[in-house]
């Protein structure tokens, strides 16, 4: 009969596999066998669950994720202050400010004539909906015929609308391109962006040398928002060699011309220094707060040019 048959063959079979596994050599051959069963298991096991974390959204893992990011990255500078802003609007005496369709007529002729201060004028009025339907899209061409003229407010503003992608497609790199055309010729609003855009690696490599570089040059020009930042540098040693002190000093600078968080920070900073530290936090702050421009600096209240 075929099943008997087939039974006969089974027990055969077993036999001859008790007879391989009696030997001490073959023993060792079936355990180095499942050994190696019992590996490619653990890797098979190892490698799933990997690639089950990856596709298993943002809750799998999270706080490893979070903590790893932590652990291997330096904390970013807060983002503070006149980034990306649009101009303030501030009418021009010969023209009534109650009349804003004449005051866009009258930039407009001169702006089609090749003036570029009445370029960029067309341009904050299309930008700001003033007199005209507000249209960062026909901003554009004004602002960066402006630029393209040396109009450095201009400049600045054509690197806003890269950056925020108002008007045109986002380009950081041809934000940063703008902006840095600007802080060349000292505008601390762009020396600020251009800042951030190296503090956190906006279209360029990140750099926190550099940011401290261009944050000291707009917090010398009585910037709020860059003495802050540049003293969250100096606290956490980022782009600078970490010194409390130069910490405190810009914290403290800020804070005398109005800035709450800058304030509130310098006392902390400050119940932490030994009072030899103390004297020469104070003196620091003091050179400080002697060396900055007194001007209030336009960053966020690029006028239009009468």
């Amino acid at each position: 009969m075929p099943g008997r048959a087939s039974f006969i063959r089974l027990c055969r079979a077993v036999n001859g596999a008790g007879g391989f596994i009696a030997t001490r050599q073959n023993r060792l051959r079936v355990s180095g066998l499942v050994t190696l069963s019992v590996i490619a298991v653990a890797l098979v096991a190892y490698g799933g669950g990997a690639l089950l974390a990856s596709v298993t959204g943002p809750r799998a893992g999270a706080a490893t994720a979070a903590a790893a990011k932590l652990a291997t990255a330096p904390e970013k500078p807060a983002r503070q202050g006149p980034a990306l802003v649009s101009p303030l609007v501030v009418a021009p005496a010969n023209v009534p400010s109650s009349e804003p369709a004449a005051r866009a007529g009258s930039y407009m002729a001169r702006a089609k004539a090749g003036d570029p201060a009445a370029q960029y004028d067309v341009g904050v009025l299309y930008a700001r909906g003033d007199g005209l339907v507000q249209d960062y899209a026909s901003a554009f061409p004004w602002f960066h015929a402006a630029a393209a003229q040396g109009n450095v407010a201009a400049q600045y503003n054509l690197g806003v609308l890269y950056a925020e992608g108002r008007g045109v497609p986002a380009d950081q790199s041809e934000a940063l391109n703008w902006y840095r055309s600007a802080a060349d010729q000292n505008h601390p609003g762009a020396q600020f962006n251009l800042a951030l855009a190296y503090a956190q690696g906006a279209g360029t490599d990140q750099d926190y040398a550099a940011a401290a570089r261009w944050y000291e040059r707009a917090a010398r020009q009585g910037l709020n928002p860059a003495m802050t930042n540049l003293a969250i540098l100096y606290e956490q040693g980022n782009g600078v060699a970490r010194s409390l002190i130069d910490a405190y000093a810009w914290y403290n600078a800020a804070a005398g011309r109005g800035d709450a968080g800058g304030n509130q920070r310098a006392g902390v900073l400050f119940q932490q220094f030994s009072d030899r530290d103390k004297v020469r936090a104070q003196s620091l702050a003091a050179t400080i707060a002697g060396s900055l421009d007194t001007a209030a600096p336009k960053s966020n209240i690029d006028q239009l040019k009468g």
